[in-house]
């Protein structure tokens, strides 16, 4: 499985709506365990093409129906450091701005499996604080 992210390599997975692997380019029982970590069962069915992040490797999912049977074509592609560099600070590993900003315009699109919430702490008490949207008025201020 490392050998495929160092390489920057695109993994391709055809599954039936139960989950059977039909097709894979990897060991099957890696494609297993790459679909299990990553939860991309929990996400199906879907109606439409989606993209998502897991951790550092961006995942599309897409539908289509080959002989009467619904399949979904896979492909997992790792961006280690291309994702690193434009949703983590570098100090911290948290989410930026510029995350939330894609998440929030719908650049970034995560199927919503459990309700999130976003805490803002000010720590140094700027200023710069009174400048938020209005829809983090009903953030808690710690």
């Amino acid at each position: 499985m490392k050998r495929y992210v160092k390489d920057g390599k695109t993994i391709c997975i055809l599954i039936n709506r139960q989950g059977m692997i039909y097709y894979s380019n990897i060991d099957k029982d890696i494609t297993k365990k790459w679909l299990r970590d990553f939860s991309i069962l929990d996400y199906l069915p879907v109606e439409h093409t989606f993209n998502f992040n897991v951790r550092n490797s961006s995942i599309t999912v897409d539908k289509f129906v080959l002989d009467k049977t619904e399949c979904y074509l896979i492909l997992i592609q790792p961006q280690e450091d291309l994702y690193k560099f434009a949703y983590r600070d570098p100090l911290t590993s948290l989410y930026n701005r510029n995350y939330w900003e894609h998440l929030m315009c719908g650049i970034l699109q995560h199927p919503m499996l459990r309700k999130f919430a976003l805490v803002i702490i000010d720590i140094d008490k700027r200023q710069n604080t009174c400048f938020l949207p209005l829809i983090f008025c009903s953030a808690m201020i710690l």
